[in-house]
């Protein structure tokens, strides 16, 4: 199942298929989780990450139940995705410039 790639200003989310992105984990024991919720909307987020080490996996919004967001850094090959929307860009840095062929959201994209 490809992935689509939703980066934001200050780190890197790809998103996938709740099902087929969070299957290849669970094959290997399965991650831990715990919930939180968003400060932007209130939504709540479970939020998955290596029972072992402690690094953040994915992440399931209440909100798009088939979506999944997954930490880029967990990828081994991320060669092949390219940026879909810029998230979070009030939260940007001075030195980047937006992309007019791709949506903007101050915030989470709605």
């Amino acid at each position: 199942m490809p992935l689509r790639p939703l980066p934001a200003a200050h780190r890197r989310r790809v998103l996938g298929e709740r099902p087929g992105a969070a299957r290849g984990i669970a094959d290997r024991g399965g991650p831990r989780s715990y919930r939180t919720v968003g400060s932007e909307n209130g939504n709540l987020r479970d939020r998955q990450f290596c029972g072992d080490c402690g690094t953040p996996i994915f992440t399931v919004l209440h909100e798009r139940p088939d979506v999944v967001i997954v930490k880029a850094g967990t990828l081994d090959d991320t060669s092949g995705l390219r940026p879909a929307a810029e998230v979070w860009w009030r939260r940007a840095q001075d030195w980047l410039e937006p992309d007019a062929a791709r949506p903007r959201f101050e915030g989470d994209a709605a």
